[in-house]
């Protein structure tokens, strides 16, 4: 065969040789010349065209090159050139040469594959006819590398979902047809390419273009031979028969027999079409012993496909197969090194390039796109091909009968009620007494075959069903003639499955009648229906939409007037109820959704009563990792408009996308030349507008909105302002993490400063601000009589941003109290000002400069501590490169302030000089520092008799967190000193990580004793031992020890030690919680333990366990303490290995009436379900329970549903369970969500 470059060589010459009289002729002929059916190439490209080669060109990429010059030949002979003509048939005949049989049945085999690819069959059954390809193939945008999606996605709504893809081009590389098989970055050839995508996304129809195209010449010229295999073909044949790959490769080709010998010859030659992978019946996922490698041998069709796909057959073949989502994981499992490639649908420019294609009208094309471009709803639906054509189908049948589009419905539901009473309209005036009957029959099919997952049915089931009516059968179902081996069979299926879905969602809300009486009907049990849902069953997403859009009372009215069809209005009160109880909702605490395909529900029903009764018990909206299209923010915003209780909105992780309506009101075809002014880029609607429109509403009650990390730009920032110049109840604004810049703030400003606004929270973390937006911070300081706490975290404002700043702070009008600073790169000249700032601003009340402070710049700061009129209340000064020097200004700051209450310099080089000289600060009489930390400050013993003299004479100190610093015994020895004097009023004390031995218990002890102040003690991660522990009993025991948290995680305690703890247990009346994490205490400890606990003395009311090596063997006795224990509530048990036979015993306890445990924990304790119905039967009658953490077990879906049943007793008390990571599906997630 003739390779491009011949081609287009042999053409060029013969159209070169034409004069330029007969040259036009030729390009009037050529513009209708209609060969074989193919589209032609456009007059007004062809008057364009005004050289030889420019027109063999264009002919070659339209045609193909070799299907060129057969066009080309007719046309001269149609112009009466036939010497030119017959002079090209013969070079083309010489380029070919004298062909072998092999090489003529290939040519054969290419042009029965051009004409067999030419043409199909579209699903509009009342037109039935076919189109060609070319005059309906738009190019759709794909992407490589889209894994990682959820594999459960719904096709048709995972597509909206990442509709904002298809316009990040930079999101992921993008490939086009031609370059499927092209290398990668790494120079590797694919050998196995998988094109994902959603129904109706156009995967059918790019495989049939694929055929086409290589039919044709224009690509894969490294393929000698291309085998489209149909998955729904496949799927016809049995089990039981056997056929081997030259007998699928030999259904391919029915132009004659095969020379299977030639065509196996060269495997690196064939390509292998695999379309629909996801109706495949059966599992590819052959063990290797069961795949052949022969070529001939009859085994079954899975066997085959399997061999194929594992590259046990044809290793060197190429394989190009294509699959809904829902299949990535099972396709996955049987293939290697295979490269993805994702179909994301329509760009904005293929739509509209699919409607001038659809309507060969040019004035009905400008319409409609232009009413479809006023409405995002449909805009964005457009982005899915079979979504497009439905509306194209529908605004045509509109446009012919005259009517106005504005009036066309905006939900999925409605467009589709349109679309097949169109249907039924063209088909006879004389259905109406039948049509009620065969919808009935035709949705009870519908619904058997979503449960069945069935998409194709036989003739006998169209018997069975009553569906044989000479019209609407042909109306409603597409049929088609499948070969299964020797014979052939009549297939009946839906136009779409989003179809099939439809008709099952009708099938659910209608009146019960006779029609399907004699059918047997899948049931109409609703709630079996809303458990799939619930559970995220990508068969039932779609059905429940659709379920609530046929409720919506003008749809019911036209159904019934069109067709007979009456919905039944209870359904609309399960519908309200099921969303009213928060059942459709993954988990809701605090009334909180976070189930976008709720609000979708919603959206289809299009009723503001309905939306707002079922909503009326909800307060916020919390998204998260999604992607939110132009559809979803429609869907979002007519939701919100109709919620009178939102009060929080908040979406994590989001992409926001941003359709682009360029040209968006002009009538007439796409202005490609079109570019945007900086004017058109201000007054451009951003992503969050419609949002924004309907969380500004008069009379919200929104308090707080949330948009963390949505990769959002400037252009939001102006309708945000919007909303906080109107907004009379919005408290707090978080935009953190975006790259909104200095633009997005300045217009933030605008919002801040509109007297009206009454915003308190802004945090703006990493927000790419530099210094000059400060100036604009600066005024609206100076203006805003609301705000209070400002976080600028993570940008890059350095000092001259700081010192601009520092204008807003020093204005007598600001109201701001809280500022955080935190990695700022603030480094030399701004802390003048920030000092001047603090000895003028009245109201700030705390300044976080953690990572930015230099040791030379303190003094500057310290001056406006020290100010009188300064009210600076918490200084948080972490990892600010500070040293020892800086202690001497910090500690006049203390003998100053009459403020400062909270000092925070973790992570300092402050080592002992410096501690030393902040003690003469906090010596001093007019110290009113309440705490201070300073771990991790390189710390030793030689600073702690300064610190005890400080404890001695200090009156305001009461926490001081010296952990993390190597102090020792001798340090710690010399701190009790000054905590058992009469003056120290210390609560609270971190010794955590500190060097300390048993050696310091003693005077630990003795310390306990005395102090009449201290409360909380954490000796965490010392090496004090079951002696040293027993050396501290003695002091917690003693009747003036005012103890009442004791913290000894991992400090090498073993059962030995928990006699002396049980004895503390039962005598200290002031010790409440005790932490025993990381120690070996056994089973033998923890009884000993409960002997104290049971004592009527203890007051103990938190005990932690966790990872003490402890079994069910001491169940029993925890079981006996919680039945007898007056005090406990907390009870950690994590982390040992209790499982099911030890939480059994535990629960006789828990379920004793005298037990008044209110938290349980019993994470990761090795529970396998076993002991959830003992839980259950706890929760029902425990009256005090309010807490129980089960995470990190294999508790199951069994075990966990035996928890559910308990959900509903009216006794029921527990306010939070936790499950993570406990292997539940879905389903049982649901029903445990609150």
């Amino acid at each position: 065969m003739a390779g491009e470059m011949n081609s287009w060589d042999i053409l060029l010459e013969a159209v070169e040789d034409l004069e330029l009289n007969m040259f036009k002729k030729f390009k009037l002929k050529l513009s209708h010349i209609d060969y074989e059916g193919t589209d032609n190439l456009s007059r007004g490209l062809l008057e364009e065209t005004d050289d030889a080669v420019r027109l063999a060109g264009r002919m070659c990429e339209h045609y193909g090159p070799d299907i060129a010059v057969e066009v080309a030949t007719c046309v001269l002979e149609g112009i009466n050139q036939r010497d030119t003509a017959a002079k090209l048939k013969r070079k083309k005949q010489q380029a070919l040469g004298p062909g072998t049989p092999a090489e003529d049945y290939r040519k054969k085999y290419r042009d029965n594959v051009a004409r067999e690819f030419h043409t199909f069959k579209e699903v509009n059954a009342s037109l039935g006819e076919n189109v060609t390809l070319s005059s309906r193939y738009t190019k759709v945008v794909m992407i490589t590398n889209p894994l990682g999606r959820s594999e459960r996605e719904h096709e048709v709504l995972g597509l909206r979902e990442r509709h904002a893809e298809v316009r990040r081009e930079d999101a992921h590389p993008a490939v086009t047809i031609e370059t499927l098989f092209q290398p990668d970055e790494r120079g590797q050839m694919p050998q196995i390419i998988v094109l994902v995508g959603g129904a109706g996304i156009g995967k059918t129809v790019t495989a049939r273009k694929i055929m086409l195209d290589w039919a044709r010449g224009a690509i894969y010229a490294q393929f000698d031979y291309a085998f489209y295999i149909n998955c729904r073909e496949i799927n016809l044949s049995q089990q039981a028969d056997m056929l081997s790959l030259v007998d699928l490769i030999s259904a391919c080709c029915p132009c004659g027999k095969a020379p299977p010998e030639a065509i196996l010859a060269s495997p690196e030659k064939l390509l292998f079409v695999i379309d629909g992978f996801d109706e495949l019946r059966f599992s590819l996922d052959q063990p290797k012993n069961k795949l052949c490698s022969d070529c001939v041998e009859r085994k079954p069709v899975e066997i085959i496909l399997s061999s194929l796909f594992q590259k046990t057959l044809l290793s060197q073949s190429s394989l190009l197969i294509t699959t809904r989502p829902t299949a990535l994981q099972r396709l996955g499992q049987c293939l290697k090194e295979e490269r993805y490639v994702e179909i994301m649908g329509f760009s904005d420019a293929e739509k509209e390039e699919y409607f001038h294609k659809f309507f060969r009208e040019e004035e009905k094309a400008i319409k409609a796109i232009t009413f479809v471009k006023r409405n995002d709803t449909l805009f964005a639906m457009c982005l899915v091909p079979i979504m497009c054509w439905t509306i194209c189908t529908v605004l045509e049948q509109e446009l012919n009968e005259g009517k106005d589009l504005v009036q066309t419905s905006r939900t999925t539901t409605m467009l589709y009620v349109l679309y097949i009473s169109s249907l039924l309209k063209c088909g006879s005036d004389d259905l109406t007494q039948d049509t009620k009957k065969f919808l009935s029959r035709l949705c009870c099919m519908a619904a058997d075959g979503i449960w069945k997952q069935k998409i194709l049915f036989h003739e006998k089931e169209i018997e069975v069903y009553g569906l044989n009516h000479p019209v609407l059968l042909s109306l409603l179902l597409n049929e088609s003639v499948l070969r299964n081996r020797m014979k052939c069979v009549s297939v009946y299926s839906f136009l779409h499955l989003s179809f099939q879905e439809f008709f099952a969602a009708l099938f659910y809300a209608l009146e019960d009648n006779e029609e399907t009486g004699e059918l047997r009907t899948p049931g109409k049990d609703l709630k079996k229906v809303l458990e799939k849902y619930r559970k995220y069953d990508t068969n039932w997403i779609l059905v429940v939409q659709f379920l609530f859009g046929l409720l919506n009372e003008e749809t019911s009215e036209y159904l019934m007037e069109r067709t007979g069809c009456k919905i039944s209005p209870r359904v609309k009160e399960d519908l309200l109820k099921y969303i009213q109880i928060g059942q459709g909702i993954t988990s809701c605490p605090r009334g909180v959704i976070d189930n976008l395909h709720v609000f979708h529900c919603l959206f289809e029903i299009q009723e503001e009563t309905f939306v707002s009764k079922a909503l009326e018990h909800f307060t916020g909206i919390v998204l998260e990792d999604c992607i939110l299209s132009q559809y979803d923010q429609m869907v979002l915003s007519f939701c919100v408009r109709w919620w009178t209780g939102l009060d929080c909105f908040h979406l994590q992780s989001c992409l926001v996308a941003l359709e682009d309506h360029e040209n968006e009101f002009v009538p007439g075809p796409p202005d490609r030349s079109h570019q945007h002014t900086p004017q058109a880029e201000e007054s451009s609607p951003s992503p969050v507008s419609l949002l924004c429109q309907a969380l500004g509403k008069p009379g919200s009650k929104l308090k707080t909105v949330k948009l963390w990390w949505c990769r959002l730009s400037s252009t939001i920032c102006g309708d945000l302002a919007r909303v906080l110049g109107t907004s009379q109840s919005l408290r707090e604004l978080d935009v953190g993490d975006n790259e909104l810049g200095d633009l997005g703030l300045q217009l933030l400003c605008e919002g801040l400063k509109h007297p009206s606004c009454q915003l308190q929270t802004l945090r703006l973390v990493k927000y790419q601000l530099t210094s000059t937006v400060c100036g604009d911070l600066a005024t609206m300081l100076s203006t805003s009589q609301s705000l209070r706490e400002l976080n600028l975290e993570g940008n890059d404002l350095g000092d001259p941003g700081v010192r601009l700043l520092c204008e807003g702070l020093k204005h007598p009008s600001c109201q701001l109290q809280t500022l955080r600073l935190l990695s700022c790169k603030i480094s030399s000249t701004c802390y003048g000002d920030l000092a001047a700032a603090l000895s003028t601003n009245q109201s700030l009340r705390e300044l976080d400069l953690i990572d930015n402070l230099q040791a030379t710049k303190v003094r500057l700061l310290c001056e406006g501590l020290k100010y009188p009129s300064c009210q600076l209340q918490k200084l948080w000064l972490r990892w600010c490169e500070m040293d020892s020097a800086c202690c001497g200004d910090l500690a006049v700051v203390l003998s100053t302030s009459q403020s400062l209450s909270e000092l925070d310099m973790q992570g300092n080089k402050l080592e002992d000089p410096g501690v030393q000289l902040l003690c003469e600060g906090l010596k001093h009489p007019s110290c009113q520092l309440q705490m201070l930390r300073v771990l991790w400050c390189e710390l030793t013993s030689a600073c702690c008799e300064d610190l005890a003299t400080m404890l001695s004479i200090n009156q305001s100190l009461r926490e001081l967190d010296l952990g993390d610093n190597e102090l020792g015994d001798p340090g710690v020895r010399l701190l009790c000193e000054g905590l058992k004097h009469p003056s120290c009023q210390l609560q609270t004390l971190r010794l955590w990580r500190c060097l300390l031995t048993s050696a310091v218990c003693g005077d630990l002890a003795t310390m306990l004793s005395t102090s009449q102040s201290l409360r909380e003690l954490d000796l965490g991660e010392n090496y004090l031992g079951d002696p040293g522990v027993q050396l501290l009993c003695e002091g917690l025991k003693h009747p003036s020890c005012q103890l009442q948290t004791l913290c000894l995680q991992r400090c090498l305690l073993t059962s030995t030690v928990c006699g002396d703890l049980a004895a503390v247990l039962s005598t200290s009346q002031s010790l409440r919680g005790l932490d025993l994490e990381g120690n070996d205490l056994g089973d033998p400890g923890v009884r000993l333990l409960c002997e104290g606990l049971k004592h009527p003395s203890c007051q103990l009311q938190t005990l932690r366990l966790w990872h003490c090596l402890l079994t069910s063997a001491v169940c029993g006795d925890l079981a006996t303490m919680l039945s007898t224990s007056q005090s406990l509530r907390e009870l950690d048990l994590g982390g040992n290995d209790l499982g099911d036979p030890g939480v059994q015993l535990l629960c006789e306890g828990l379920k004793h009436p005298s037990c008044q445990l209110q938290t349980l924990r019993l994470c990761m304790c090795r529970l396998a379900g076993t002991c959830c119905g003992d839980l259950a039967t706890v929760l029902s009658t425990n009256l005090s329970m309010r807490e129980l953490d089960l995470g990190f077990n294999s508790l199951g879906c069994s075990g966990m549903q035996l928890l559910c049943e308990k959900l509903k007793h009216p006794d029921w008390q527990l306010q939070k369970m936790r499950w993570i990571r406990s292997r539940l599906n879905e389903e049982t997630q649901q029903k445990l969500a609150p």
